[in-house]
């Protein structure tokens, strides 16, 4: 190293550059001017395989001679030799200390990591199947609490209706179409949008930058309470809508009232789901299931005093949603201000959040559409059971295969936000074969989850209508149904896992299209075709969904596959061994913000403890513009560091 050191300290006073040096963690930054090379010549210019001049050439040396020194392979130094030859200006030029504080530094890595430092980056070099077992662990640890959590939360709308059933068949009639139409229209997008944050917050906090997760939990609240108000006008209008699907106009008149009294539920509901995505992003998930238990239990309190208690009804029933949600909420900000897990994380309000709402949208808007596309489909197989012969029987056994779906999808649902969390994660760190370790053992645990599920499913078959029926028809269908319901639950268990894997990558635009042709293009044509025109019913509908989540699998098992998990890390990051562009532009979609606002008349100061990183360079900021969607950085005016 001290050759390299020496050289840059000859270039720097040569030319009027500065070295500077970090005694903390042995940081070598080598800076020169941009515009000239202390003689009035451009320090860029190139002629042929080389810079002008000698002063150029032992620039470029000393450069070269501290990249090589941080043992660099052959390939990977060529690489670099070639980029250093296309860049000028300041070059940051770190020393063997940094190579191995590199994740807490927050640079990229462009090797894989040495023994030594296997604790620090994870499992990479280490035997397979111990990496997979550490990697097993992290995700149960994540995926139980998630699941549970889950389970909690779904439970607040099933016991609302339940207190509203024991008024009379009409309150519950109605309040059931409400809950229906509520979670097709409005609590289905927001979860939907909210999910977002897997991907912002995700690698955000893998690539260590704390305050972004804040700034993107706030201008996700901004985009969802503005969703909420084209939901508030469909919840207002239930009745209307009800009335022209051909409903019973009194039971669209109480489900309209149901769904009035359920709209103050979106003011805490859109910051609550918000919250959740923010403390998952980090790992922190047993906070969010316990806070969802009390919620839960407190919920039966709260629909007792006011349906019972003080007599509202069904409104008491809808309304004791806007209570729970709010119980639940004041839980996760308490969590959130006090704990010293989020201190990093959480800085306050800030007037950041209400700019590029719509670069935030149009990441917000495919996550929706990737879950309101799949979950409509099943909402859709309900409505078309009442359009088939004996419409009464279709119509109860596919509504207790809906109800027993839910049930066991709360499995893949926990595997899909843990594997999302941790492939976000180490996307944002820079360590994509992590990621890709991770995705091979969630499709693992996904088929064992899968095969217990349907196997215990299959063994229970004929016992299992017992539980919702004591009709024997009911019953002896549902038996009939169960081997269906078997393949499906172990298709869905793998196919949702592999969703979490494009969330944590930002790729929903690619799942949403996914769904759209998997669930449209082939599983209700198909559902169509087998019960209406095949005469399979109730189990030809059915057959059609596992034919579309069939497709699905297919296509996601070949996308994940064709994922370039090395460019996905890349891609993910902006800071390099060798060299560093701070001039980086806010993303415009799914991706880290090493650089929010590089203010070039002051130092840039880390989370960490190398503070003097950069120097401040006179001169203009570089002008940005949008071209097709894509960023253009014009920094021919401007000083840049490289």
């Amino acid at each position: 190293m001290a050759v390299g050191t020496l050289l840059a300290a000859w270039v720097a006073r040569r030319h009027g550059g500065e070295l500077l040096r970090d005694s903390d963690v042995g940081t070598t930054a080598l800076v020169i001017r941009s515009d000239m090379d202390g003689s009035g010549c451009p320090l860029h210019r190139r002629q042929g395989h080389g810079f002008l001049g000698a002063a150029q050439r032992a620039c470029v040396a000393a450069v070269l001679q501290i990249c090589w020194e941080l043992r660099w392979p052959a390939r990977q130094r060529m690489a670099a030799e070639n980029d250093l030859h296309k860049c000028n200006n300041v070059y940051l030029v770190p020393s063997s200390h940094l190579l191995k504080l590199a994740s807490k530094l927050e640079l990229t890595r462009m090797q894989k990591p040495s023994v030594d430092e296997q604790p620090l980056l994870g499992p990479v070099e280490r035997s397979e199947h111990v990496a997979a077992l550490e990697e097993a662990k992290r995700l149960l640890r994540l995926a139980g609490p998630l699941a549970a959590g889950g389970i909690l939360r779904s439970a607040l709308q099933l016991v609302s209706v339940m207190f509203v059933g024991h008024l009379g068949e009409l309150p519950l009639a109605g309040a059931s179409l409400a809950t229906s139409l509520a979670n097709v229209t409005g609590f289905s997008l927001l979860v939907g949008m909210s999910s977002a944050l897997d991907t912002l917050c995700g690698q955000a906090f893998g690539a260590r930058q704390y305050h972004l997760l804040g700034l993107y939990k706030q201008r996700a609240m901004v985009v969802l309470a503005l969703a909420c108000v084209l939901i508030a006008l469909v919840w207002s209008n239930t009745t209307r809508i009800l009335l022209l699907l051909g409903q019973d106009p009194a039971i669209a008149a109480e489900a309209g009232s149901y769904a009035r009294w359920l709209l103050p539920a979106l003011v805490p509901y859109v910051p609550l789901v918000c919250h959740i995505r923010f403390l998952q992003t980090q790992s922190i998930v047993v906070p969010v299931m316990v806070s969802s238990a009390v919620t839960a239990l407190n919920h039966i309190l709260i629909c007792w005093a006011l349906v019972h208690k003080l007599g509202m009804g069904s409104k008491g029933a809808a309304l004791a949603s806007t209570v729970s949600y709010s119980t639940n909420l004041a839980i996760l900000c308490l969590y959130t201000r006090l704990s010293s897990a989020c201190k990093r994380t959480w800085t306050g309000f800030s007037m950041e959040a209400f700019k590029e709402l719509r670069q935030f949208a149009e990441l917000a808007v495919p996550s929706a559409m990737m879950v309101c596309l799949e979950w409509w489909s099943f909402e859709l197989l309900v409505l078309l059971s009442g359009l088939l012969p004996n419409p009464k029987l279709e119509t109860s056994v596919l509504s207790i295969c809906l109800n027993t779906g839910a049930l066991m999808f709360t499995v893949p649902s926990g595997l899909c936000a843990a594997i999302s969390t941790r492939v976000s994660n180490e996307l944002g760190a820079g360590r994509p074969q992590v990621a890709r370790l991770a995705t091979r053992v969630v499709i693992c645990m996904a088929m064992f989850a899968g095969s217990v599920i349907s196997i215990t499913m299959i063994l229970l078959r004929k016992s299992w209508g017992y539980m919702y029926s004591n009709e024997e028809e009911v019953v002896t269908y549902i038996a009939r149904m169960i081997p269906v319901l078997g393949v499906s639950f172990f298709i869905d268990g793998i196919h949702t896992s592999l969703s979490g894997v494009l969330y944590g990558c930002g790729e929903q635009k690619i799942g949403a299209r996914v769904n759209l042709a998997a669930f449209y293009l082939a599983g209700i044509p198909l559902a169509v075709l087998l019960a209406f025109i095949l005469h399979l019913n109730g189990m030809g509908l059915w057959l059609g969904i596992v034919c579309g989540s069939l497709t699905k699998l297919v296509l996601l098992v070949w996308i994940v596959h064709s994922i370039n998990w090395e460019n996905e890390g890349t891609s993910r990051c902006a800071l390099v061994i060798a060299h560093l562009n701070p001039f980086i532009p806010k993303p415009f979609g799914p991706g880290i913000q090493f650089f929010v606002d590089v203010d070039l008349q002051r130092p840039y100061k880390t989370d960490s403890s190398l503070e003097y990183l950069l120097t401040p360079v006179r001169g203009p900021p570089p002008t940005r513009s949008m071209d097709k969607g894509k960023v253009i950085v014009d920094t021919s005016k401007a000083h840049q560091i490289v």
